[in-house]
């Protein structure tokens, strides 16, 4: 009876284990003490992104993996391959109120066992409003720092996106500059071909004509 009770808590407690899930806040920023070891974030065309502006996401790629996936991509095949962590992406704002810099907050619920735990961090910033309208793309990976399950819960590090944090896989590390009086280190963003809506359209149209032959 007792040992058919210590099953039933086991049992009891492998359901427990199997559907924990955690509310978790991953933050990234770019500044830290507005020095040279920051990088402020500038445009395909070396426009300061402003205060207000711009979007970031963290998340994770599924395939991509080499700086050539992602200077070979297309905007669209950039978003298509991109899982972000959060719904929702965030404009550029600091404490410090300096163009070109940001720190963001992205709150999502991690359950055990979902694919994003052991993914590596990533983060992602667009020149516009939100990363489907941009068309300058800077991506950032978080070396070391993976979604990951902790003794307290399920969660991810923060990351800091600047030299020496990780590695730079879409954009350029155009060394140090002035931005708003502070002499800081400078990414650029690149700029990403966006597939034309007409372009799109005959390649489907091309497709339907050869399932046609093929069923002739």
């Amino acid at each position: 009876y007792n040992m058919n009770n210590m099953k039933k808590c086991l049992y009891l407690l492998g359901l427990t284990t199997l559907s924990a899930s955690a509310v978790t806040t991953i933050s990234v920023s770019n500044l830290d003490t507005t020095d040279t070891s920051d990088s402020a974030i500038f445009d395909s065309e070396g426009n300061v992104i402003q205060i207000g502006e711009g979007s970031i996401q963290v998340g994770y790629f599924d395939t991509f993996t080499t700086s050539e996936d992602f200077s070979g991509s297309t905007s669209s095949s950039l978003l298509d391959d991109f899982v972000a962590f959060g719904s929702t992406t965030s404009a550029f704002d600091n404490s410090f109120n300096v163009d070109g810099f940001f720190s963001a907050d992205f709150i999502d619920t991690i359950n055990t066992g979902d694919v994003i735990i052991g993914q590596t961090l990533f983060t992602v910033i667009g020149n516009n409003n939100t990363l489907s309208n941009s068309t300058d793309f800077l991506v950032f990976r978080h070396d070391g720092t993976e979604f990951a399950e902790e003794v307290a819960g399920i969660g991810a590090a923060s990351g800091v996106v600047r030299v020496g944090s990780g590695t730079l896989l879409l954009g350029t590390n155009t060394g140090d500059t002035i931005v708003n009086g502070f002499a800081v280190g400078s990414f650029t963003q690149i700029a990403l071909p966006v597939p034309e809506p007409s372009s799109t359209l005959l390649i489907g149209l091309a497709g339907i004509g050869m399932t046609l032959r093929r069923r002739r």
